[in-house]
């Protein structure tokens, strides 16, 4: 039997957290307990070997306590599905339907389909074997040159040594931009109407020194009478208006979308993968107003390392939220199979109420059964001493 997300569950401070499992929840289907949902991010590698490797990942989550599956439909400026109205399908995906299948084995288990937009604002992205600049930026820039974001130096793209990769990102300021991935990220909901809900990633920007576009540049001027180009960071008065400003666009966008969905599909949810609370205001993504607001049903932070730092993340995001915010976890089976055992101790040990794994090439790879953590039959104990040294989070592209 599915457990539904329960939304609008109280987040209280950690003295009270673990009475949070105690509290009446409001989902679509029976809870099991005061066990987790444990969802998984299911990435388009597996899905694009074709029907029977699927089957066999969902077997394999339906073993080991999964319920929840988040197929990635949105990436590299496509869409994994036939028949959009809006952007092309992934060229691995021509003549297949791989989220059909996904519904279809996740219908049989009981499980529930979160599709995952997990590109979001990024359009595009190549290796460092292709020449970065305006000839590859990818065919949906090219088709709308102003939507781009770029940096202080007017480059278009953000690279990312440890991936030695180029990614290009729609302008969150533009509004035909805005317009068209809301349409983009809404659409699955249409074409699959049995989606429980709708998973968000990659909404923010790529960094502080993003975006100085000409289009953002003249809208914030026309605000505040001044040029972000001679806003300094180090200058909290000229800077904090220029930080605030987008913020706002992502806010916006995300009014955008709510409100849509819940017109649309009233019933499904707004999930996100998000930041943690000290990558916030680089990133620029305020998903602390998104909840508070009732705009986003679960925040997941991506908390991707070790149980302490699975701690010190989470910690500090209860402490900042205001109750009635919901929390899950999003944490990486890179870590290593103890790793991840002591991390789901440690969400569990707060009263978190779900879970979600990145990813599932990792998942496939090992054995760890989480079915204890899914029925309650595990709960984590926190130790009395915290471990003051831990290691700095991965960045997050």
């Amino acid at each position: 039997m599915t457990k539904h997300i329960a939304t609008r569950l109280s987040t209280l401070p950690l003295l009270f957290a673990a009475i949070l499992l105690l509290l009446p929840a409001n989902s679509k289907a029976d809870s099991h307990g005061e066990g987790m949902n444990v969802g998984i991010w299911l990435n388009r590698h597996i899905m694009a070997e074709g029907e029977a490797a699927i089957v066999d990942f969902m077997d394999q989550a339906e073993q080991r306590g999964i319920n929840i599956i988040m197929p990635n439909y949105w990436f590299h400026g496509y869409v994994i599905y036939p028949g959009s109205r809006y952007v092309r399908q992934h060229p691995d995906f021509i003549g297949k339907d791989p989220l059909a299948i996904v519904f279809r084995e996740a219908q049989k288990r009981g499980m529930e389909v979160h599709p995952f937009g997990e590109y979001g604002f990024f359009a595009h992205f190549h290796y460092g074997d292709t020449e970065p600049g305006e000839e590859s930026k990818g065919y949906i820039l090219q088709e709308n040159p102003d939507w781009i974001v770029r940096d202080r130096g007017g480059e278009l793209y953000h690279y990312v040594p440890v991936y030695d990769a180029y990614y290009y990102s729609l302008n969150p300021a533009h509004p035909g931009a805005r317009r068209f991935l809301a349409d983009v990220l809404l659409e699955v909901m249409d074409l699959y109407p049995e989606s429980d809900g709708l998973h968000l990633d990659r909404m923010r920007y790529q960094d502080p020194d993003y975006s100085y576009d000409e289009f953002s540049l003249k809208a914030f001027e026309a605000i505040h009478g001044t040029n972000p180009l001679e806003a300094a960071p180090e200058d909290p008065d000229t800077y904090a208006p220029w930080v605030r400003f987008r913020e706002d666009q992502i806010n916006h966008f995300i009014t955008i979308l709510s409100d849509d969905l819940r017109r649309r599909h009233p019933d499904a949810l707004l999930t996100a993968a998000v930041v943690p609370p000290y990558f916030m205001r680089d990133k620029f993504q305020r998903w602390d107003e998104w909840a508070h607001r009732g705009q986003l049903d679960v925040a997941i932070p991506m908390m991707y390392g070790s149980p302490e730092l699975v701690r010190r993340e989470l910690e500090q995001v209860l402490s900042m939220l205001p109750a009635g915010v919901p929390v899950w976890g999003g944490i990486s089976l890179g870590a290593g199979e103890e790793a991840t055992i002591g991390s789901m101790d440690v969400l569990s040990a707060h009263g978190v109420p779900g879970v979600v794994l990145w990813d599932d090439g990792a998942f496939m790879e090992q054995e760890l059964d989480f079915t204890p953590w899914a029925t309650g039959e595990r709960r984590g104990e926190l130790p009395d001493e915290v471990e003051t040294e831990v290691e700095e989070h991965p960045e997050l592209y």
